[in-house]
This record gives structure tokens, C-alpha cells and sequence, in this order.
């Protein structure tokens, strides 16, 4: 590459006087390195490629005529990318990955490697953060949240029922739930990511068709939901990132699949952010939450692996879980907080105790060691061990009550 020296002088910037001492030559080569991408202004372009013609001057470098050459080859190379536009391949396009709890994580290495999104990579968190109700802290405050995303969650509900008369198809039906939910978070970007994280939850609803949704939803569903948005709120009308998982989980195991689906819809398109905003917001509702006085008071949430099998919250930390059958057997296989569908070692509670429903449990099974993961088999007793996963077997079908406690 020939020296950009004659094409930059005729540019307006600023120069600079190479520096008194020559500079080492960077090793690696700087192209060699992962790239970075840096977006400014032209005046601060201006600036830069004053800094680096001064670098691309003969004394500025140490070393042998070779390596000098090399190093300014790489001053010029750099220089012709800031004269670039961005598009010409200095900013590398995001890969966008959905994870199964909603949330988005992103690549800059062509997929090699995923990082939690930030909140200016997911435009669902562009939105700005409302400030959150006012009046004194407590359960009044929790109730007035959970109502505001209650009215919100069935102006949704309502609205997605028109969307059956107005769409052709599955993907029709989902871009329009998308763009309401857009619409309800002031995030109108966010319409391809929410139509990657619906389609999934929606193709269970599309395929039911209108008649049944309309049926799946009464007072009884929706006083279930505003008891699991009031346990799950803090006391100054607020939902944490906890809150937010166990809200999921709630939704996951209480309620049948259409309402469950289209209520995790809702809760994943909005993300935490956004159901915030919810909670601040009036919407009519004003249900009493006398009656959700069974509120879980528990460490840990319970979770059938992969949403294997059939499983509902009884009280406390206590939950109820059905076997399914599997290569000859009848099993149940229990994760904690990990609501995700692959297997983490990291999410760890305790088994009180446990109580046969209905069948038979020939023998607990083993368990998966919490962080390390590793399997023990052939455990007879799984009482009081710290474990990521634990595995019951039979021979006959059978329904259990599990008691868990945090390690």
C-alpha cells in the first residue's frame, strides 16, 4: 500500500509533530487482533488522522527498514478505514440470539461467541424507565402494580383476539401481536426481535384458533395472574430480576397452554423493563388482592427439566409434579431455578421431603452434584443433598408433592 501522506494533506485537519523518542512497533499486527469499532464525529476524524499521519512520518518508528515500512503499511491501513464508512466493513453486523427465557445476546464474531445483549443492542430496552408509582411502600402499592399490568395484560389479551379476523397466516398473526407489544413499550424497533421470541408461544394459539382462545380466558385466569404479579412485586410496586423469573415460572406452571403461552408472550415481549413501565401505569383495573394471601414464601423455584412433564405450584415450597415415561420407566426429574430447557449446574436447591399424590416411587434415582454437575446414580435417599437436578423413577406412573428448601 502507498503512503496516504499527499491524499491526507488535502484534507482539513489538524497536524501533529511526530514525537520526540521513536515508538516501539505494536506486536501483533493491529488487523490481527479482534477488531474493534469506534463511531465519531468528522471533527473527531479530523483529529485522528492528524495523530496518525504525524505516526506515519520515516522517524516515528524503532526499528529495521522492514519493520518500519510494515508498521507504517499498518498506519496507512488504518487510516484508509477511518475515510471509509462504517458500512465498508469496520463495524461488523450483530448476530442476534433469542434465549429461551426471552432475553437476547448478541455476536460481533460471526456467531462465535454470544454476550448478554446490552440495553442499547436490545431495542426493547430503549425505552425510557418510567419512575414508579408513588404513595407509601407496601402491599397497597403492590396490588395497585400488579392491577396496572393486569389492565395491560388483558387489553393485550382482547387485542389479540381481533388479530384472528385480520391475519392469513401464522407469521401475519405473530408481527401483528409484535408490533402491539412495540406499541406498548415505545419500542417500535423492537418488532424483529419480538417476532423471533413470539413465534415459538404463538404457534400453539394460532393453531387452537380463535373459538378456543376466546374461551381460555376468564375471571378465575386472570385473578391467578394478579395474585402471581402481587406475590412476585416488592413492596414499592417494583419487579426485580427475581421477581421477573419467578413470574415466568409462575405463569409456566399454573396455567393451561393457551393462557400460559399467550400470557408468557406477553411478559417476554416487554421484558423487565418494560413490565415496570407497566406497573406504573393506570389502566382501571382495581381487583381486590385479599385473596392472594398464598403467596409463595420460598428461596427456590422448582422446575421440570425441560418442560418435560406436567408440574403446579401447591404452596410455599412445595410443588406437585407428574411423571412421564421414558425408555421403560416413569420418571421426574426436577431443576431448580432454571426455567431455560438446557441443563445448569449452577442453579442449586435442597429436597425437604416428599409425598406420594397417586403410584408409586420404586426408588430416587440419583442427582446431578450442584456446580459441578456431576451425576450420582443409584441414591436411595435425596433428602438434604445440595443438588442441581434431581431424578425419581418407577415402574408405574406416579404424581408427587415435593417440598424443596435453598441450600
Amino acid at each position: 500500500m502507498t503512503s496516504l501522506f499527499n491524499t491526507v494533506k488535502s484534507l482539513s485537519v489538524p497536524r501533529y509533530s511526530p514525537r520526540p523518542e521513536p515508538l516501539a512497533i505494536p506486536e501483533p499486527r493491529w488487523n490481527d487482533e479482534p477488531l474493534r469499532c469506534l463511531q465519531v464525529n468528522d471533527e473527531w476524524a479530523a483529529h485522528i488522522l492528524g495523530v496518525l499521519l504525524a505516526m506515519d512520518e520515516q522517524d516515528t518508528w524503532l526499528g529495521t527498514e522492514d519493520q518500519v515500512n510494515d508498521a507504517r503499511e499498518q498506519v496507512n491501513e488504518i487510516m484508509l478505514a477511518l475515510m471509509e464508512d462504517c458500512d465498508m466493513g469496520c463495524c461488523p453486523t450483530p448476530l442476534i440470539q433469542i434465549q429461551a427465557d426471552g432475553s437476547v445476546c448478541v455476536s460481533y464474531d460471526g456467531g462465535v461467541t454470544y454476550n448478554p445483549a446490552t440495553p442499547a443492542e436490545d431495542p426493547r430496552q430503549g425505552a425510557p424507565q418510567l419512575p414508579p408509582l408513588s404513595g407509601d411502600d407496601g402491599d397497597e402499592k403492590r396490588c395497585s402494580a400488579a392491577n396496572n399490568v393486569l389492565g395491560q395484560f388483558k387489553d393485550g389479551i382482547l387485542t389479540f383476539e381481533g388479530y384472528f379476523d385480520t391475519s392469513a397466516t401464522l407469521i401475519a398473526f405473530v408481527t401483528a401481536v409484535a408490533g402491539f407489544i412495540a406499541a406498548l413499550i415505545f419500542a417500535p424497533l423492537a418488532v424483529p426481535i419480538l417476532v423471533s421470541i413470539l413465534i415459538a408461544l404463538l404457534t400453539t394459539i394460532w393453531n387452537a384458533g380463535k373459538t378456543a382462545y376466546s374461551a381460555a380466558f376468564d375471571d378465575e385466569v386472570y385473578g391467578a395472574l394478579l395474585c402471581i404479579l402481587y406475590c412476585n412485586c416488592e413492596s414499592d410496586g417494583t419487579f426485580t430480576a427475581d421477581d421477573f423469573a419467578a413470574i415466568r415460572s409462575a405463569i409456566s406452571s399454573s396455567f393451561d397452554p393457551i393462557p400460559r403461552d399467550a400470557f408468557t408472550a406477553l411478559l417476554s415481549g416487554v421484558d423487565l423493563r418494560g413490565l415496570n413501565n407497566l406497573a406504573t401505569i393506570p389502566t382501571g383495573s382495581s381487583a381486590s388482592c385479599d385473596s392472594c394471601t398464598d403467596c409463595p414464601d420460598c428461596e427456590v423455584t422448582a422446575f421440570w427439566a425441560a418442560s418435560g412433564g406436567d408440574i403446579s405450584h401447591v404452596d410455599g415450597c412445595t410443588w406437585e409434579m407428574t411423571s412421564v415415561a421414558d425408555a421403560g420407566f416413569y420418571w421426574v426429574y426436577v431443576w431448580f431455578d432454571n426455567p431455560t430447557g438446557s441443563f445448569d449446574a449452577t442453579k442449586c436447591g435442597k429436597l425437604v421431603s416428599y409425598e406420594l399424590v397417586s403410584g408409586t416411587i420404586d426408588q430416587p434415582n440419583g442427582y446431578n452434584e450442584c456446580t459441578t454437575g456431576t451425576l450420582h446414580s443409584s441414591v436411595l435417599d435425596l433428602t438434604g443433598i445440595c443438588a442441581s437436578q434431581l431424578i425419581f423413577k418407577s415402574s408405574v406412573p406416579f404424581v408427587a408433592d415435593f417440598t424443596f428448601e435453598a441450600c
